[in-house]
């Protein structure tokens, strides 16, 4: 999976799950400027109140950050969907 297969796969989700997800810039968010190639890195925000700034406990799931670990993406994205379509009906 190369980075626009990864963002087009975070943007679907984000539309598929709006109440639960957000597309953050991390450039935006933590004022940076774009990569040396001129990208910007996307994360997916998962919460029940993904536009609110909340004190609680963060877990971080990088992918695609090393050119020759071709998995990474595929385990990060997975695991968001797993969140996602388990949220409601997953106390775990």
């Amino acid at each position: 999976m190369n980075r626009a297969q990864v963002e087009a796969e975070m943007k679907r989700l984000n539309q598929k799950y709006p109440q639960m997800t957000k597309m953050v810039s991390l450039m935006d968010e933590f004022n940076l400027p774009k990569t040396y190639e001129g990208n910007t890195l996307w994360a997916i925000k998962i919460s029940s109140n993904p536009e609110k700034s909340e004190n609680k406990p963060r877990i971080l799931i990088a992918g695609c950050h090393h050119a020759r670990e071709i998995q990474t993406p595929e385990a990060a994205l997975d695991t968001a969907r797993w969140v996602l379509d388990n949220y409601s009906s997953d106390p775990k």
